[in-house]
């Protein structure tokens, strides 16, 4: 059961089972408690923590797997399709790659519990105005989204401590989630266009042929999310108020 936002050092002891056995939820809820803590001791200008900073690095290679994974299903191709050979196999890989980075992962969580921290100030709204601004015109620079993704779960960490029912949470929720999707099928396209270029290289033409096709469905999915940013970005700005 996942922790409350209010006490996420709650879930070294919830969750540290599930993350063992290599389950999915249990990882994305510690990376998560990880990243409030991470976020709220930011925030107060607290001295960074190595060994949280390590765990939530760990957490999250295993999550990026499981992230293409979850998205590489969404794509499933019909059977016969030339495509569905690239498709398993790819499949077989990431599968190999989650499994490295979960034994990894193990040896991180040998350490010391989660410590507790007092809850964070909550950042001022205005902070996020000029990149709110820019994704409301139809900003595309995926390193300008990725920093205002980061941007948003920091403000949104501190406003759940602080506020939980501030009407502020659900414009905050739905366009870091927005971010977040734009962002995972970019990586996934990325990690496509990757492995077309090596399976090209090693001649085996019909995989990559596949994976260009998949790689194809990936950017439409991507442009597909990113049609969602901009009224998301004007929401927030509303809800955020001059």
């Amino acid at each position: 059961m996942a922790a409350p936002y209010t006490a996420p050092w709650k879930a070294w002891s919830a969750e540290q089972a599930g993350v063992r056995a290599g389950e999915v939820e249990p990882i994305h809820r510690l990376r998560v408690a990880t990243g409030r803590l991470g976020a709220a001791r930011e925030l107060m200008g607290a001295k960074p923590s190595r060994r949280l900073a390590e765990l939530r690095e760990a957490l999250g290679q295993v999550r990026i797997w499981d992230m293409h994974r979850a998205l590489l299903l969404e794509l499933a191709v019909p059977p016969g399709d030339r495509a569905e050979a690239g498709w398993f196999e790819l499949l077989a890989w990431i599968g190999r790659c989650r499994h490295r980075e979960l034994k990894a992962l193990g040896r991180r969580l040998n350490g010391p519990a989660l410590r507790r921290c007092a809850a964070p100030p909550v950042p001022e709204a205005r902070e996020l105005e000029p990149a709110l601004a820019r994704v409301a015109g139809g900003e595309e620079n995926p390193e300008i989204l990725h920093a205002l993704r980061i941007a948003l779960r920091r403000h949104r960490y501190a406003l759940e401590w602080r506020d939980p029912d501030s009407p502020l949470l659900a414009p905050l929720r739905n366009l870091g989630d927005a971010l977040g999707l734009h962002r995972d099928w970019l990586q996934l396209e990325r990690l496509l266009a990757d492995r077309e270029h090596r399976w090209l290289k090693r001649g085996r033409k019909g995989l990559a042929a596949g994976l260009r096709e998949l790689g194809f469905a990936a950017s439409l999915r991507r442009k597909s999310a990113s049609a969602a940013l901009a009224p998301f970005a004007e929401a927030l700005r509303a809800a955020a108020g001059p």
